[in-house]
């Protein structure tokens, strides 16, 4: 034997054995055999053995970063990012580790482990630093500890093209071993917060649910997933059926909910029909919220984060700085993970349940989510409620166009309302809204008023403050205000005074909110505590109508004498554009007017006040004229009444019919199952049946050039200056 050593034991290595020098040759004896003492060889075959246990018991229970990296395993992912990222695994040292599942293939293994600290490496860099003051939070996905992850993410291998760009994800394969092969399938790059394969791959009504107890699901638990599921059902056009028992051969597609008190609450994002079962877990933390458990139920519906939507930068700052490293993947953006429907818009919501609250995830305290909008700090996150387009977009894309082909559009629901799945005949509408097309003050509220400017072309202040409660026992408080002006951004709302719950995210049931956003379908801001800052002494309305909703559980205290919720505010109006006024200079021999002798100007001169409506009187030299000339002057259309405005500024209104849709019910029989005395018992099922029909409709018009306005439930023509189609301020309701 030589005196010098054949080999060295290098700690950077795959497998962690004696690795041979540059002089040493490949032999059919195994490494080191040459050693000269057998202890020697017996420790260095036995430390990588202790290091690969404890490392495989370690990731095993706390899921944390694999130890065992070559270097050689270490890429840049973009150039423009030079993001250097260690940690992967390959084939190789996933055996090694027996980091995978047993019933898990290895190649899904591999990609979506190295796909998730890709992830989380892309998302924290660059880091920026928060300057948020600390907000203590208490929702379970900010429950972190060393037992396990709460909300993991978890994605498919079907999903990775959804996430990546091309480039990367050619680089993902690469660097696991697997060979690539690009799709050719179509990437959407939109605004929804739906995976873009649920279009192509969705759950088929009735979805069969089985909760697992032997898992260690409580009752209490077991009832608050059916709770969960039963509004998931009640308010989309979903049905769920649970099975009680699994049988291999026959439930293969199905929801599971499982208890995992270390990886718990989890759920995979959308449907594969490759693995058809999807498995909740369920921990501690979240099981006793109902809505943490719509949370997940909606991922494996096909819900991504919120703030993992395509377009999030032009609402949120991801403050990466302020982030678990383990947990950035959660943050990672989506570059071509979801759709776009033409026919329904999903806006940015703020106050979705699939939104994470500002300080998910934080490593030091600090905010990891900023709104560029800071009035929505204390909306973002909140996991009370499902938000109006959390039910509108699931129903979306589970419902069957050709049952109720108008459930989104022309179907007469206001803002942004919609068709009620399972009946396709009443409108849905957002929250403070109500009426059969929701155009109404919510009938649900107690408090609250329609506020108008009573004096529409001056400015005007309104004070608006919930009732004081008269008794020391709680009663529900549910103010919700309409704030309507003629025409957009004339509306300002100023918070003078505040005293609720002091909470991040405010409390559904103890908040003062205000809906200023064009879209009145979007969750408004929300406040609460007993401070008012900067930020809320001045919102303005978009458009020409905000909501004020107000809720409390109000009672007075019995110490003190006083309310125990309240809020103070201001509207302010501002005043109206001076309408032009159409003068028709008559010259007139007779009673009769000539239409070959009128001639048309405009006068400069302004109307202070025009409510109630007045009739206007123009003099000439020979004629005063105090109503609209006649029937052969005014506007003609084919199949509707004479249209009104003119000078008596009154609309004119007729009925007319118009194609709708109606409903018969048609009884038929189930079955007869019992004879008591003779007769037989029998039952029946009602079946609505929709058939195209002729309604009468109101038509209300004025002339052209002339805008239909409403006030206090009274219509007038205001002659519009700006008017360049001469039909713009036609109008049928």
């Amino acid at each position: 034997m030589s005196s010098s050593a054949d080999c060295v034991w290098n700690p950077n290595a795959i497998d962690k054995s004696c690795l041979p020098m540059s002089n040493y040759k490949k032999s059919k004896t195994s490494f080191c055999s040459r050693f000269y003492l057998p202890i020697i060889i017996a420790i260095l075959l036995l430390i990588p053995s202790i290091i690969l246990t404890v490392i495989s018991i370690t990731q095993y229970k706390h899921s944390s970063i694999i130890l065992i990296a070559n270097t050689s395993n270490t890429s840049t992912i973009e150039e423009a990012q030079n993001v250097s990222i260690k940690g992967l695994i390959t084939m190789e040292t996933a055996v090694q580790t027996n980091i995978c599942d047993n019933d898990e293939k290895l190649e899904d293994c591999v990609l979506l482990y190295n796909a998730k600290i890709i992830m989380n490496i892309l998302t924290l860099a660059p880091s920026r630093v928060s300057d948020s003051s600390l907000l203590s939070s208490d929702l379970p996905e900010n429950i972190v500890q060393d037992t396990g992850h709460c909300k993991a993410l978890q994605i498919r291998r079907s999903q990775l093209s959804q996430i990546f760009e091309p480039n990367t994800l050619e680089i993902l394969y690469n660097l696991s071993g697997i060979k690539y092969t690009p799709t050719s399938s179509d990437r959407a790059e939109e605004r929804s917060q739906i995976d873009a394969r649920a279009v192509t791959n969705r759950w088929s009504s009735p979805i069969s649910f089985y909760i697992n107890v032997d898992s260690g699901l409580t009752p209490v638990m077991a009832a608050n997933i059916r709770t969960a599921v039963s509004n998931w059902q009640s308010n989309t056009v979903l049905t769920f059926n649970e099975i009680t028992a699994i049988t291999p051969t026959l439930n293969k597609t199905y929801i599971s909910f499982r208890r995992d008190d270390d990886y718990g609450c989890s759920s995979p994002v959308g449907y594969d029909p490759t693995d058809p079962t999807s498995v909740i877990l369920v921990s501690a933390y979240c099981s006793g919220i109902i809505v943490s458990l719509m949370h997940e139920i909606g991922h494996t519906l096909g819900f991504i984060h919120t703030q993992s939507r395509i377009d999030r930068d032009t609402y949120i700052t991801v403050v990466t700085a302020n982030i678990l490293p383990d947990y950035a993947a959660n943050f990672f953006k989506w570059a071509y993970g979801t759709i776009r429907f033409l026919d329904v818009d999903t806006p940015y919501d703020y106050g979705s349940f699939m939104h994470y609250d500002g300080y998910g995830f934080t490593s030091n305290g600090a905010a990891t989510i900023i709104p560029l909008d800071t009035r929505y700090d204390r909306t973002i996150g909140q996991r009370e409620v499902a938000a109006f387009y959390d039910y509108k977009q699931i129903n979306r894309l589970y419902f069957n166009r050709a049952v109720c082909p108008f459930m989104f559009a022309s179907n007469g629901c206001q803002n942004n309302g919609y068709l009620d799945p399972k009946t396709c005949s009443r409108c849905v509408c957002p929250d403070g809204f109500s009426g059969t097309n929701c155009d109404q003050r919510d009938s649900a509220s107690n408090c609250g008023d329609v506020i108008t400017n009573l004096t529409p072309y001056s400015s005007a202040q309104v004070i608006i403050q919930n009732p004081t409660p008269t008794s020391t026992t709680p009663v529900s408080q549910y103010c919700v205000y309409h704030i309507k002006s003629l025409s957009t951004g004339k509306i300002r709302v100023q918070l003078n005074a505040i005293s609720t719950i002091a909470r991040a995210p405010c409390s559904v049931t103890s908040m003062f909110e205000v809906k200023y956003k064009s879209d009145m379908g979007l969750t408004g801001a929300r406040w609460c505590g007993v401070t008012v800052p900067t930020v809320w002494l001045n919102i303005t309305a978009e458009n020409n109508t905000m909501v004020v909703i107000f809720r409390s559980n109000n009672y007075i205290n019995a110490t003190t004498r006083t309310a125990q919720a309240r809020f103070v505010a201001t509207i302010y109006f501002d005043p109206e554009p001076a309408p032009g006024v159409n003068q028709s200079i008559l010259t007139t021999t007779a009673s009769t007017v000539s239409t070959s002798t009128i001639k048309t100007t405009t006068m400069s001169s302004t109307i202070s006040t025009m409510i109630p409506p007045q009739i206007l009187t123009v003099t000439t030299s020979t004629t005063t004229l105090s109503t609209c000339p006649s029937a052969s002057y005014r506007c003609q259309l084919a199949t509707q009444p004479t249209c009104g405005g003119c000078l008596s500024y009154q609309p004119c209104t007729g009925q007319a019919t118009q194609q709708c849709t109606a409903y018969s019910y048609q009884a038929q029989l189930t079955d007869c199952d019992k004879v008591i005395n003779g007769i037989a018992q029998c039952r029946y099922q009602f079946i609505l049946s929709p058939y195209i029909t002729y309604c009468q409709h109101t038509i209300v018009l004025c002339c052209p050039n002339y805008q239909l306005v409403s006030y206090q439930n009274q219509y007038f023509c205001i002659y519009n200056t700006q008017a360049i189609n001469p039909t713009d301020w036609s109008a049928i309701i």
